[in-house]
């Protein structure tokens, strides 16, 4: 006898898909763009190595650095 409760879609890739489609639109309403991230094991490890408390996860660390290194532009650019 099956236990919990039967499932929304008979198809494990059509669930998927709209789970990721509703992560994707909340994301969205909240101003970020939700997008994977293929790099070197190298860059994996120094991005985990950079991340501080508070940080829970690796999109918040490289959103922090490449922010960082937006306003050291700004800072360039207005130095010149």
């Amino acid at each position: 006898m099956a236990r919990g409760r039967p499932a929304k879609h008979p198809d494990l890739a059509i669930a998927r898909r709209l789970a990721n489609q509703r992560a994707q639109e909340r994301a969205r309403s909240r101003g970020l763009v939700q997008r994977s991230l293929t790099l070197p094991v190298d860059c994996w490890e120094l991005i985990r190595a950079a991340r501080v408390p508070g940080e829970t996860s690796d999109a918040q660390t490289v959103a922090r650095l490449l922010l960082t290194l937006g306003a050291g532009a700004d800072r360039s650019s207005a130095d010149g």
